[in-house]
């Protein structure tokens, strides 16, 4: 068993697709079970929130049929961090575990929300 785990997405990074870099960095690794550890939409220094760019990404895992586990981070409470746990809920392989333990292949996770 392999496990990637993203925090603190830094979106706006100039001359860099990050989607497209995220996208080839969790190919090439081929993990089961990716963990996305808070800021995933919001870094706190965003000019505006990457909801549908997260959205997306969870959308290609789907593809994949790779596991994920998404837990809020302190900066994506003042996002629309709703729209995230609504799109988990219709996803096979996704799953929002903030506030709640997780448990993939005998590996449990607690997702700690923010303070």
């Amino acid at each position: 068993m392999s496990i990637l785990c993203i925090s603190d997405i830094l979106w706006e990074i100039s001359d860099t697709d990050t989607l497209e870099t995220l996208k080839t960095e969790i190919s090439d690794e081929d993990p089961s079970l990716v963990l996305f550890a808070g800021d995933v939409i919001n870094d706190g220094m965003n000019s505006e929130e990457h909801t549908s760019e997260f959205i997306e990404l969870l959308e290609y895992l789907e593809g994949l049929e790779i596991t994920s586990f998404t837990i809020e981070g302190n900066h994506d409470e003042y996002s629309n961090y709703e729209a995230v746990v609504e799109r988990t809920e219709e996803l096979e392989y996704a799953r929002e575990i903030s506030g709640e333990v997780a448990e993939f292949d005998g590996l449990q996770v607690l997702g700690i929300r923010p303070c």
